[in-house]
């Protein structure tokens, strides 16, 4: 569960990346999401080559860099070092990229209370963002926070104007067709 939590998040952080120009964060970022869906650890060289660019990244972009840092050490699962370097990033202002990627390091860490906090602090920062709010809460249905992925979900609708969403709000009222089943005591995995 907890690995489709990460595939499903870092999907919908390199979804965000790919509606950006093309950049060394995101160039830097599509690859440690390669490396979190596989499972598997950068080794010492690739780790190193990580590092120069992060180097590099730092003198333009410090958030990010810190960013992609506390990335790479969850997927090492160096909990401690994760957090630190999300947390370094989060000062220098709150983005959905940046709270999104620390979301999902926290729960690959299994560190949940701590990102369902980040999750409400997101929350109060974009409200009206769809993009915060679909990544919201999509983690939680996934972890069967029914009364608070409904609450988001229902925010969502309300932000569906148009026919440019209207395939993405029938999805969400899916969800919450499958979230009161949840509640009902419906497993999602059966």
């Amino acid at each position: 569960a907890k690995r489709g939590v990460l595939f499903s998040i870092l999907s919908i952080v390199y979804t965000l990346l790919m509606n950006e120009p093309q950049t060394i964060s995101s160039e830097i970022m599509q690859e440690v999401i390669v490396f979190a869906n596989s499972g598997t650890v950068p080794n010492d060289i690739q780790m190193a080559g990580f590092n120069r660019r992060i180097d590099a990244l730092m003198k333009v972009d410090p958030s990010d860099a810190y960013m992609i840092l506390g990335a790479l050490y969850c997927i090492k699962g160096d909990a401690e070092s994760s957090v630190k370097y999300h947390e370094v990033s989060l000062s220098y202002g709150m983005n959905i990229e940046l709270v999104t990627n620390y979301i999902t390091s926290l729960l690959a860490l299994n560190i949940p209370e701590k990102a369902f906090s980040l999750i409400d602090d997101g929350y109060n920062t974009f409200p009206d963002s769809i993009e915060f709010l679909e990544s919201a809460s999509t983690v939680l249905f996934q972890v069967g926070r029914v009364e608070k992925f409904i609450e988001y979900a229902n925010k969502l609708k309300k932000l569906y104007v148009g026919e440019r969403y209207k395939s993405q709000a029938e999805y969400n009222n899916h969800l919450l067709l499958l979230a009161n089943q949840l509640r009902e005591g419906v497993s999602l995995n059966g």
